[in-house]
């Protein structure tokens, strides 16, 4: 098995095994990439078991956290990423006005016309365009913390599922 592409680990506890026989599970556990413990008592075998339990606990709880920190840096580098999205989009529908305002100044200057309609819509659609800007980037925000909160919550499922079946003796 371990040079097959199963990664498989052999563990071997020896009760009540003479020195031949714990010999010979060593070099078993060794090959199968593991390790080889020997007990004398019911009681050893049982903090054996405490132990490995607690250990395979610990290893949850941290796949657990590092998990979460991972959707939590993921969640954060996106929200930073549409925060800027967001800024460079209503500079620019801002700049839109601007531009729209001072071309309604230089026809009211060189047709005598009254630019003061085009500087009103100019000011409506660029209050138009950040505002969809605006409401775009919320959406997307909500969007992004709501999957960061189910992909949260599976990890959480997914860790509390396991340690419950450690917990319970249902280890597979």
């Amino acid at each position: 098995m371990h040079e097959s592409d199963i990664q498989a680990v052999v563990n071997i506890i020896g009760f009540d095994v003479d020195d031949a026989g714990q010999k010979a599970l060593k070099k078993v556990s060794e090959a199968g990439n593991g390790a080889y413990t020997t007990v004398r008592t019911k009681q050893e075998l049982e903090n054996y078991f405490t132990q490995e339990k607690t250990e395979l606990l610990n290893e949850w709880n941290s796949w657990e956290v590092e998990n979460l920190n991972d959707i939590n840096s993921s969640e954060v580098d996106r929200l930073n990423a549409l925060h800027s999205q967001e800024n460079e989009m209503v500079n620019q529908a801002q700049e839109e006005e601007n531009n729209l305002i001072h071309l309604s100044g230089y026809i009211e200057e060189k047709f005598d016309v009254k630019g003061y309609t085009v500087r009103d819509k100019a000011r409506k659609r660029g209050l138009a365009l950040r505002n969809y800007a605006r409401q775009t980037a919320l959406d997307f925000r909500n969007n992004l913390r709501k999957n960061g909160l189910d992909h949260r919550n599976e990890v959480r499922k997914k860790s509390r599922e396991a340690k419950d079946e450690i917990r319970n003796g249902n280890s597979k």
